[in-house]
């Protein structure tokens, strides 16, 4: 992968930067890593956190500095948040499925599928091999914690317990994601961070709330394809998404839940490909995206959004 184009942005980086990163781990950890490679060089950035909801990334083109990294970020599909920055330096560090190839607007976009379309690299991957290139020491094993967040690697039993903390962080309360990648860009190791009480008690009231949710699915097992409605006050979509996979892999899971007028959902296939079949489902009534195993989507009507998948599930295997 050709790094040189982000290795100069980040070198030529002044005090007036701003970051936008995914709000889940694999976002978080690829924060951290531009953040310790930044204070190597006294540069204190914006940093901001957020999904692909509107109002979120409408809230992003407020902000007037002069550089803008987005990471682990499919900005790509949504050219007009991006043409907002037409007066600042952008970068884009990503590694969903290629949209808009947007190095031709003057964005430097490094995305590993630009080489090999259907590489599976963690973004925080990528910002590790970035910032490594650019001059930062160590931190080598956020990049790692960040593959093991997006599962791209399996991990050891410190890395996963990490991964979950970091998920239940996400879950219960996104608004500490901005302390969190502070945290994880000073200490020195995963024992700092795993062993620390206050999110050892997030870790256990997760695993709570993730055992009563397993429990009304299980009902719903005889199906291929399980669509499930999240009633639960927790963010979970994605982690109890994930889990199910990893525990059923020859099934479908699509878990959804209502926020004010969208369902937000979180699929999970390794027998269907789901950025397509999101394509398809999402057509009209809202968006959607991600990788062909693991993807997400907000839309206005469920009801048509599960008719058009079980649709293309049906022509697939039909």
């Amino acid at each position: 992968m050709k790094l040189d184009k982000a290795v100069e942005f980040l070198k030529n980086v002044d005090k007036d930067i701003v970051i936008f990163a995914n709000d889940d781990g694999d976002g978080v950890c690829s924060a951290a890593l531009l953040l310790a490679y930044l204070r190597e060089r006294k540069i204190k950035p914006d940093l901001y956190f957020g999904g692909y909801d509107r109002k979120t990334l409408e809230s992003f083109t407020r902000r007037k500095n002069k550089f803008v990294i987005f990471v682990d970020f499919a900005i790509d599909q949504y050219l007009e948040i991006i043409k907002a920055f037409k007066k600042s330096k952008v970068m884009v560090i990503d590694h969903h499925v290629i949209t808009n190839n947007l190095n031709k607007i003057g964005v430097v976009h490094i995305n590993p599928r630009f080489e090999k379309p259907n590489a599976y690299i963690s973004a925080s991957h990528i910002t590790s091999d970035i910032c490594k290139k650019a001059g930062l020491k160590g931190c080598s094993w956020l990049g790692k914690l960040g593959d093991v967040c997006d599962r791209a690697d399996k991990g050891n039993n410190l890395e996963n317990e990490a991964a979950f903390i970091i998920s239940a962080i996400e879950a219960i309360d996104k608004n500490r994601f901005e302390e969190l990648a502070k945290t994880l860009s000073e200490i020195e190791g995963l024992e700092y961070f795993v062993y620390n009480p206050k999110y050892q008690r997030l870790k256990e009231r997760l695993s709570t709330e993730i055992r009563l949710q397993l429990e009304s699915i299980e009902p719903m097992l005889s199906k291929d394809i399980i669509f499930f409605e999240i009633k639960s006050r927790l963010s979970i979509s994605s982690i109890l998404s994930s889990m199910l996979l990893d525990k059923y892999p020859n099934k479908t899971f699509l878990i959804y839940k209502k926020t004010n007028d969208f369902y937000h959902i979180s699929g999970r296939s390794k027998m269907i490909n789901l950025v397509n079949a999101f394509k398809i489902a999402c057509k009209g009534v809202g968006r959607g995206g991600g990788h062909s195993v693991a993807a997400g989507a907000e839309v206005r009507d469920i009801n048509i959004f599960m008719q058009r998948f079980l649709e293309y599930a049906e022509n697939k295997n039909g």
